[in-house]
């Protein structure tokens, strides 16, 4: 299995050892996710289901919440006639980020978050905040070429297109 995500290109096996990491060091993501809609080619399938990825954080002593609102792709092989999960991909579409209690404010400068893409760009923020690196390389709604492109590679490997027909 492959993950591509925010934070992490790797294995499954990396992916849980970095998410039992990522809660060690206090960053608790909580996601939200919307049905599925599955489409089927033989032994190969694409899930799609939109998320929102709620991650509590503090920022310059005030407690926030960040809201990271994306879709994920699941791509599925039957092999032995058991469904294994091969590749978790994302594509970013916006976030936001709030002071948890009401009265507070909370200030992000844009040169705080000038070099991040502005699909994910607080996501990024709040990473970089425990020292992950993340990609800025992934597909985003501010730049629609590369959903097209993940979009086509993901339902392509499993001999279906994006499109739906």
């Amino acid at each position: 299995m492959v993950v591509r995500l925010s934070w992490i290109d790797d294995s499954g096996e990396a992916f849980v050892r970095g998410s039992v990491d990522m809660a060690a060091r206090g960053m608790k993501a909580q996601h939200r996710v919307g049905p599925p809609v599955v489409r089927l080619n033989r032994d190969r399938a694409v899930a799609s289901l939109p998320a929102i990825i709620d991650i509590p954080t503090v920022i310059r002593g005030v407690e926030a919440q960040l809201s990271s609102h994306a879709r994920l792709l699941y791509r599925l092989e039957r092999r032995n006639g058991a469904w294994r999960i091969c590749f978790l991909d994302a594509t970013y579409a916006r976030d936001e980020l709030t002071a948890s209690m009401p009265g507070q404010s909370l200030t992000v400068l844009a040169q705080d978050v000038a070099q991040y893409r502005k699909s994910y760009r607080l996501l990024c923020y709040v990473l970089g905040l425990t020292s992950y690196v993340p990609s800025q390389d992934l597909a985003g709604e501010d730049l629609p070429e590369t959903v097209a492109a993940l979009m086509a590679e993901v339902y392509g490997w499993a001999g279906l297109t994006a499109d739906g027909r």
